[in-house]
């Protein structure tokens, strides 16, 4: 069996070279490709086991996934929001009614000269800026043109009233002389009727008769002078009186305006303005200084009508009549200025309208606030004066005579409204705001549905809607 194949082999040997030179060199024969890898069976072999490895996965696979179990999805609860609540409170102390304002003096005096004349001494602290006492010399006119009118006014007094003192006692005199008079006339009167008793007796002459009615009229001549003298007298006093006054009221004002020559300040103050200088001539009436009052200041500010109707509630049943005379309740306020986050603060009253009637232009109301202390801060230490044109804030303390309610200022919603919590739920509440700072709100309890002791939200709620089930926060 060997010896054949050998020989069919051989056979088969000797043949592919022949077939090699038949086909060519460009065609390799079959049999040298087989030689180059495996036998053909175990290639098909091969073929055949990765085919069914890769059924027998697929078919694996299928079993599987038909025999696994899927769990059954379960919807998600719904989301509730935790919230943070705070309770309604009322409100029983003052509504505060906040306004920006500027600082302006009470008072700024223009200090003017009452006389003319030269410039001769001017003080130092007499320059813009420094602070001066009432009383305190500013400026020096020459006085000397003065004191000589003075000292011409005292001599002539002085003789005026020699003038008069003699005057007076001529009149002594003549009072007295006519005293005399009155007696030397009653004695020639008795005379006179005793020789015309006796001369019808013929005791005496004619001549001596018509000689003692002679000394009567003489006597009565002379009281009759003296009367004239002392009515004369009279009037030379009076007028000599006059003349004296006149020349008294003329030093008086000599007097005056020498004291006038020194300008002295009216008023303790920061002066502001200053007009002359030492060496100048002022003209009567000039103004030379102005000072302004720093012992007392007050805000200048204005409210809209709906705050000022706070301001005139505050006053109870008495408003109506102080509104009619323009008088405004003295309400409490507090002036606050801020440096470098530092909030100083004074105290001041409501004093007054700053004009008569709504400032056309921003439909507002002027008021006046005083303040009682501008040189005291309610801090000690390096604190700043109130000073013209500052600009502060300002809150009048008003007692209004309604009931109020108060919340957290964090609760207040845009729009002025408030979410309150009630079986769970939030509610939406419109409200009317009538006070609201950085802590607390103040709302008007009979424009509002909520009461004392209900909750109203004070956290932030996403997409806060009506009847949205919410959970309080304890």
């Amino acid at each position: 069996m060997s010896a054949i194949a050998n020989e069919k082999t051989g056979r088969q040997t000797t043949s592919l070279p022949s077939l090699q030179t038949r086909q060519g060199r460009n065609h390799p024969p079959h049999s040298q490709q087989l030689s180059a890898g495996k036998p053909v069976y175990k290639q098909l072999y091969r073929g055949i086991l990765s085919i069914l490895l890769l059924g027998g996965g697929i078919a694996g696979y299928g079993l599987l996934s038909r025999s696994t179990t899927h769990p059954q999805k379960k919807s998600p609860e719904p989301f509730i929001p935790r919230i943070d609540v705070a309770t309604v409170k009322p409100f029983e102390k003052y509504i505060s009614i906040v306004s920006d304002g500027e600082v302006v003096p009470l008072r700024e005096v223009k200090v003017g000269a009452e006389v003319q004349g030269r410039i001769t001494f001017k003080s130092p602290n007499s320059r813009i800026g420094c602070y001066i006492k009432k009383g305190d010399v500013l400026v020096q006119i020459d006085p000397r043109d003065f004191e000589f009118e003075v000292k011409r006014l005292q001599s002539e007094l002085t003789e005026a009233q020699a003038n008069l003192d003699e005057t007076k006692t001529d009149r002594v005199n003549t009072t007295d002389q006519i005293e005399i008079a009155k007696q030397e006339l009653a004695i020639r009167n008795r005379e006179l009727k005793r020789y015309e008793k006796i001369a019808t007796r013929g005791a005496f002459s004619q001549a001596d008769l018509d000689t003692t009615r002679l000394n009567e009229l003489s006597a009565r001549n002379n009281l009759q002078k003296l009367e004239g003298q002392i009515r004369i007298s009279h009037a030379k006093i009076e007028g000599r009186e006059s003349f004296l006054k006149r020349i008294q009221t003329q030093l008086s004002q000599a007097r005056l305006n020498l004291e006038r020559t020194k300008i002295i300040a009216p008023i303790s103050g920061l002066i502001t303005q200053v007009n002359v200088e030492q060496g100048s001539f002022i003209q009567k009436g000039a103004e030379v200084i102005t000072i302004q009052d720093t012992n007392t200041f007050e805000v200048d500010l204005s409210l809209p009508i709906t705050k000022m109707q706070w301001i005139w509630e505050s006053a109870g049943s008495e408003i109506q009549a102080n509104f009619k005379q323009y008088e405004l309740p003295e309400l409490p306020a507090i002036i606050r200025f801020n440096s470098n986050e530092i909030d100083y603060k004074w105290q001041g009253i409501l004093h007054r309208y700053a004009s008569s009637g709504v400032d056309e232009s921003t439909r507002t109301v002027p008021l006046r606030i005083r303040v009682l202390r501008p040189m005291r801060s309610t801090l000690t230490s390096a604190q700043p004066e109130l000073m013209d044109g500052m600009f502060v804030n300002v809150e009048i303390q008003a007692k209004i005579n309604r009931e109020l309610l108060q919340v957290p200022a964090s609760a207040i919603q845009p729009g002025d409204s408030i979410w309150s919590v009630s079986d769970g739920q939030i509610l939406q509440n419109e409200i009317d705001v009538l006070s609201l700072n950085s802590e607390t709100a103040v709302i008007n309890a009979g424009k509002s549905s909520l009461q004392v002791g209900d909750l109203v939200v004070i956290s932030p709620v996403v997409d806060a809607r009506e009847g949205m089930r919410v959970k309080v926060i304890k």
